[in-house]
C-alpha cells in the first residue's frame, strides 16, 4: 500500500504547529500573570513595613543605629541593605523630624539600639487617590500600617 501526500500531518508539521501553540501560550501566559503586576500603594507599604520591622530588630539585636532613608525624588526607599524602587504611578511622602532631612527630597527614619525610633510617616498614595502609610512610632519603634495619613 503507497501513502499519498494528502494521508494527513508529517511529524515535522506536527511538531511545527505545537512549538507555534506552546510559544503562544507562553506569551499570554506571562501578559496575565499576577506576578508580574505592578505593586499597589498597599502592596508597598506591606513590604516597606515588614522591612522596617526587620530593621528595628536589627538595630535592637546588634546593638547599632540603622537607618531607614527616604527619597522623594528618585522614589526610592532605602531599608538598611534592601532598596525599594517605587513604581511611577505612585507618590511617595515622607514625615520625619526636621534635623533628620539631609536634603529637601531625602528624611531619615532611625532604629536604635534600645528598640526606640526616630520616628516618621511614610505615605504612598496612588492617581485613583487610594493610600497606605507606615507610622513609625518615636517612643517604642512600633510600626503600625495603615490607610490615609493623619
Amino acid at each position: 500500500m503507497t501513502r499519498s501526500s494528502s494521508d494527513g500531518f508529517s511529524l515535522v508539521e506536527m511538531l511545527a504547529a505545537l512549538l507555534v501553540a506552546a510559544l503562544a501560550i507562553s506569551v499570554l501566559a506571562g501578559r496575565f500573570n499576577p506576578r508580574h503586576r505592578m505593586p499597589t500603594a498597599a502592596d508597598l507599604a506591606k513590604r516597606v513595613a515588614v522591612d522596617a520591622a526587620a530593621l528595628g530588630a536589627q538595630s535592637t539585636s546588634t546593638g547599632t543605629t540603622h537607618q531607614l532613608i527616604v527619597d522623594v525624588i528618585s522614589q526610592t526607599i532605602n531599608v538598611g541593605m534592601v532598596k525599594l524602587e517605587v513604581p511611577e504611578n505612585l507618590t511617595l511622602t515622607v514625615k520625619t523630624g526636621a534635623e533628620l532631612i539631609s536634603q529637601d527630597s531625602k528624611g531619615s527614619i532611625l532604629f536604635f539600639a534600645d528598640g526606640t525610633s526616630s520616628g516618621g510617616e511614610i505615605t504612598l498614595s496612588d492617581p485613583s487617590g487610594a493610600s497606605a502609610t507606615v507610622r513609625i512610632n518615636w517612643i517604642t519603634g512600633a510600626i503600625q500600617l495603615g490607610g490615609p495619613p493623619t
